[in-house]
Protein backbone atom coordinates (compact mmCIF):
# COMPACT_ATOMS: atom_id res chain seq x y z
CA UNK A 1 0.00 0.00 0.00
CA UNK A 2 2.37 2.98 -1.38
CA UNK A 3 1.14 6.26 -2.47
CA UNK A 4 3.49 8.71 -3.77
CA UNK A 5 3.41 12.11 -4.21
CA UNK A 6 4.49 13.83 -7.60
CA UNK A 7 6.13 16.45 -9.38
CA UNK A 8 4.25 17.87 -12.23
CA UNK A 9 6.31 19.63 -14.34
CA UNK A 10 5.40 21.38 -17.59
CA UNK A 11 7.55 21.53 -20.37
CA UNK A 12 6.91 24.37 -23.56
CA UNK A 13 9.70 25.04 -25.86
CA UNK A 14 9.64 28.10 -28.43
CA UNK A 15 12.06 27.82 -31.51
CA UNK A 16 11.59 29.78 -35.03
CA UNK A 17 9.54 28.60 -37.66
CA UNK A 18 10.86 28.04 -41.31
CA UNK A 19 9.66 25.95 -44.74
CA UNK A 20 11.00 22.60 -44.04
CA UNK A 21 11.76 22.12 -48.06
CA UNK A 22 13.31 25.39 -48.66
CA UNK A 23 14.87 27.03 -45.71
CA UNK A 24 15.62 24.38 -43.26
CA UNK A 25 18.62 26.53 -42.29
CA UNK A 26 16.28 29.41 -41.07
CA UNK A 27 14.64 27.11 -38.46
CA UNK A 28 14.34 26.73 -34.81
CA UNK A 29 13.08 23.23 -34.13
CA UNK A 30 10.97 23.00 -31.00
CA UNK A 31 9.91 19.93 -31.57
CA UNK A 32 13.64 18.48 -31.57
CA UNK A 33 14.00 19.68 -27.84
CA UNK A 34 11.02 17.96 -26.83
CA UNK A 35 12.15 14.79 -28.08
CA UNK A 36 15.55 15.92 -27.39
CA UNK A 37 14.18 15.63 -23.53
CA UNK A 38 12.41 12.62 -24.02
CA UNK A 39 15.64 10.84 -24.73
CA UNK A 40 17.31 12.38 -21.79
CA UNK A 41 14.75 11.09 -19.40
CA UNK A 42 15.50 7.95 -21.00
CA UNK A 43 18.74 7.75 -20.52
CA UNK A 44 17.73 9.12 -17.13
CA UNK A 45 15.90 5.81 -16.15
CA UNK A 46 18.74 3.81 -16.39
CA UNK A 47 20.63 5.40 -12.82
CA UNK A 48 17.18 6.22 -10.44
CA UNK A 49 15.78 4.07 -7.81
CA UNK A 50 13.63 1.38 -8.38
CA UNK A 51 10.41 3.74 -7.18
CA UNK A 52 10.65 5.95 -9.56
CA UNK A 53 8.18 6.06 -12.34
CA UNK A 54 8.73 9.18 -15.34
CA UNK A 55 6.04 9.47 -17.79
CA UNK A 56 5.15 11.80 -20.20
CA UNK A 57 3.52 12.88 -23.74
CA UNK A 58 4.11 15.46 -26.29
CA UNK A 59 0.72 18.04 -26.25
CA UNK A 60 1.82 20.12 -28.99
CA UNK A 61 4.38 18.87 -31.84
CA UNK A 62 3.46 21.59 -34.52
CA UNK A 63 1.00 22.17 -37.21
CA UNK A 64 2.06 20.83 -40.48
CA UNK A 65 5.16 18.66 -41.71
CA UNK A 66 6.69 21.10 -44.12
CA UNK A 67 6.72 23.90 -41.18
CA UNK A 68 9.78 23.43 -38.77
CA UNK A 69 7.62 23.43 -35.31
CA UNK A 70 8.31 27.03 -33.62
CA UNK A 71 6.33 25.77 -30.43
CA UNK A 72 6.13 22.29 -29.39
CA UNK A 73 4.85 20.96 -24.96
CA UNK A 74 4.77 18.00 -22.98
CA UNK A 75 3.84 17.05 -19.99
CA UNK A 76 5.37 14.92 -17.55
CA UNK A 77 4.01 13.14 -14.16
CA UNK A 78 7.82 12.19 -11.81
CA UNK A 79 6.69 9.92 -8.79
CA UNK A 80 9.10 9.20 -6.24
CA UNK A 81 8.32 6.84 -3.13
CA UNK A 82 9.84 10.24 -0.79
CA UNK A 83 9.77 13.84 -1.54
CA UNK A 84 13.30 14.20 -0.67
CA UNK A 85 14.06 12.03 -3.73
CA UNK A 86 11.96 13.21 -5.61
CA UNK A 87 13.25 17.00 -5.11
CA UNK A 88 16.60 15.58 -6.83
CA UNK A 89 14.85 13.58 -9.49
CA UNK A 90 12.88 17.24 -10.53
CA UNK A 91 16.00 19.19 -10.76
CA UNK A 92 17.91 16.15 -13.07
CA UNK A 93 14.52 16.20 -15.42
CA UNK A 94 14.69 19.86 -15.57
CA UNK A 95 18.53 19.68 -16.63
CA UNK A 96 17.32 17.16 -19.18
CA UNK A 97 15.35 20.21 -20.56
CA UNK A 98 18.05 23.01 -20.59
CA UNK A 99 20.55 20.31 -22.11
CA UNK A 100 17.92 20.08 -25.14
CA UNK A 101 17.21 23.68 -25.23
CA UNK A 102 21.58 24.03 -25.18
CA UNK A 103 21.44 21.23 -28.08
CA UNK A 104 19.02 23.32 -30.32
CA UNK A 105 18.76 26.60 -29.58
CA UNK A 106 14.88 26.69 -28.66
CA UNK A 107 13.77 28.29 -25.67
CA UNK A 108 12.61 26.45 -22.34
CA UNK A 109 9.87 27.36 -20.08
CA UNK A 110 8.46 25.38 -17.51
CA UNK A 111 5.98 24.61 -14.79
CA UNK A 112 4.29 22.55 -12.65
CA UNK A 113 0.49 22.29 -14.21
CA UNK A 114 -0.85 20.36 -11.61
CA UNK A 115 -0.47 20.04 -7.27
CA UNK A 116 2.11 18.05 -6.23
CA UNK A 117 1.47 15.01 -3.55
CA UNK A 118 3.88 14.13 -0.92
CA UNK A 119 4.22 10.22 0.09
CA UNK A 120 2.31 9.01 2.59
CA UNK A 121 3.36 8.55 6.22
CA UNK A 122 2.07 4.67 7.07
CA UNK A 123 0.99 4.31 11.13
CA UNK A 124 1.12 0.99 11.76
CA UNK A 125 -1.67 0.84 14.78
CA UNK A 126 -4.06 2.37 12.29
CA UNK A 127 -2.94 -0.30 10.11
CA UNK A 128 -3.72 -2.91 12.35
CA UNK A 129 -6.58 -1.81 13.73
CA UNK A 130 -7.88 -1.54 10.11
CA UNK A 131 -6.64 -4.79 8.96
CA UNK A 132 -8.90 -6.71 11.62
CA UNK A 133 -12.15 -4.82 10.61
CA UNK A 134 -11.56 -5.85 7.30
CA UNK A 135 -11.32 -9.44 8.19
CA UNK A 136 -14.40 -8.36 10.09
CA UNK A 137 -16.58 -7.56 7.49
CA UNK A 138 -15.26 -10.29 5.50
CA UNK A 139 -12.89 -9.03 3.52
CA UNK A 140 -9.80 -11.57 4.11
CA UNK A 141 -7.25 -11.19 1.21
CA UNK A 142 -4.76 -8.68 2.75
CA UNK A 143 -1.70 -7.14 1.96
CA UNK A 144 0.35 -5.02 4.07
CA UNK A 145 2.86 -4.52 1.29
CA UNK A 146 3.27 -0.91 0.99
CA UNK A 147 5.25 -1.41 -2.11
CA UNK A 148 2.22 -2.93 -3.60
CA UNK A 149 0.79 0.26 -5.45
CA UNK A 150 2.71 2.78 -7.28
CA UNK A 151 -0.28 5.30 -7.75
CA UNK A 152 -0.60 9.03 -6.28
CA UNK A 153 -3.23 10.28 -4.31
CA UNK A 154 -3.07 13.58 -2.05
CA UNK A 155 -3.76 11.59 0.77
CA UNK A 156 -0.39 11.72 1.36
CA UNK A 157 0.07 15.73 2.03
CA UNK A 158 -2.66 14.87 4.48
CA UNK A 159 -0.61 12.20 6.15
CA UNK A 160 2.34 14.13 6.59
CA UNK A 161 -0.05 16.93 9.15
CA UNK A 162 -2.03 14.36 10.88
CA UNK A 163 -2.44 10.29 11.30
CA UNK A 164 -4.15 8.65 8.21
CA UNK A 165 -4.86 5.27 7.16
CA UNK A 166 -4.80 4.57 3.70
CA UNK A 167 -5.97 1.21 2.64
CA UNK A 168 -6.47 -0.02 -1.23
CA UNK A 169 -10.01 -2.31 -1.58
CA UNK A 170 -9.21 -4.39 -5.05
CA UNK A 171 -12.43 -5.02 -6.73
CA UNK A 172 -11.97 -9.06 -7.36
CA UNK A 173 -13.94 -9.12 -10.10
CA UNK A 174 -14.37 -12.07 -12.46
CA UNK A 175 -11.94 -11.05 -14.66
CA UNK A 176 -8.18 -10.02 -14.36
CA UNK A 177 -8.85 -6.25 -14.71
CA UNK A 178 -6.47 -2.98 -13.94
CA UNK A 179 -7.05 0.64 -13.04
CA UNK A 180 -7.23 2.89 -16.33
CA UNK A 181 -8.26 -0.02 -18.25
CA UNK A 182 -11.81 0.45 -20.64
CA UNK A 183 -12.55 -3.12 -19.16
CA UNK A 184 -13.07 -2.34 -15.62
CA UNK A 185 -15.77 0.47 -16.27
CA UNK A 186 -18.56 -2.67 -16.66
CA UNK A 187 -17.71 -3.87 -13.33
CA UNK A 188 -17.95 0.45 -11.55
CA UNK A 189 -21.61 -0.02 -10.70
CA UNK A 190 -21.42 -4.06 -10.38
CA UNK A 191 -22.22 -5.90 -7.73
CA UNK A 192 -18.77 -6.55 -7.14
CA UNK A 193 -18.16 -3.07 -6.43
CA UNK A 194 -21.02 -2.29 -4.33
CA UNK A 195 -19.81 -5.33 -1.88
CA UNK A 196 -16.77 -4.29 -1.53
CA UNK A 197 -17.94 -0.46 -1.19
CA UNK A 198 -19.90 -1.30 1.47
CA UNK A 199 -17.37 -3.77 3.59
CA UNK A 200 -15.05 -1.04 3.25
CA UNK A 201 -17.43 1.67 4.57
CA UNK A 202 -18.26 -0.88 7.10
CA UNK A 203 -14.64 -1.72 8.18
CA UNK A 204 -13.97 2.05 8.40
CA UNK A 205 -16.29 2.70 10.24
CA UNK A 206 -15.39 0.23 12.97
CA UNK A 207 -11.99 1.27 12.93
CA UNK A 208 -13.31 4.96 13.89
CA UNK A 209 -15.49 3.73 16.47
CA UNK A 210 -12.92 1.73 18.35
CA UNK A 211 -10.38 4.94 17.72
CA UNK A 212 -12.96 7.36 19.56
CA UNK A 213 -13.64 4.65 22.51
CA UNK A 214 -9.86 3.95 22.98
CA UNK A 215 -7.74 6.75 22.10
CA UNK A 216 -5.84 7.05 25.08
CA UNK A 217 -4.15 3.79 23.27
CA UNK A 218 -3.31 5.26 20.56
Amino acid sequence: MLAEYDALPGYGANGEPAHAACFPEDGINALDAVNLLFAGINCLRQHVTSDVRIHGIITNGGSAPNITPDYAACRFYIRAGSREYLNKLYKKVIDCAKGAELMTGARLRFKNFENSFDNVRYVKSLQSIMEKNLKKVGIENISSDEESSAGSSDIGNVSQVCPTMYTEIALEAPENVKVHEKEILKYLSSEYAHDKMNKSILAMVLSAVELSQNSNKF
